[in-house]
């Protein structure tokens, strides 16, 4: 298999094309939580599931504590995704 990968890649690199992005990628979140004199802020470290669907586009997915993707896909930019 790891054969197969190395022809792609070679592939890749010969047609001037960069390689996609697919894989788990960590960011942290900051919600509000309560209300009134009981509001306060959290961080939440957030993993997610990134798959590069075409030039600059990448669907992300959030994983749960099984590292399964859940919930709704977003699509965004690929510089967002590298950037945050």
């Amino acid at each position: 298999m790891s054969e197969n990968t190395d022809h792609n890649s070679a592939q890749n690199q010969e047609q001037g094309s960069e390689p996609r992005i697919e894989g788990v990628f960590s960011t942290t979140e900051k919600t509000t939580i309560g209300f009134g004199h009981t509001q306060k802020k959290v961080k939440q470290d957030v993993l997610v599931y990134a798959k590069e669907i075409e030039d600059n586009k990448v669907v992300i997915k959030a994983l749960n504590d099984k590292y399964i993707p859940i919930g709704t896909a977003k699509t965004i930019s690929k510089e967002n995704l590298l950037s945050n």
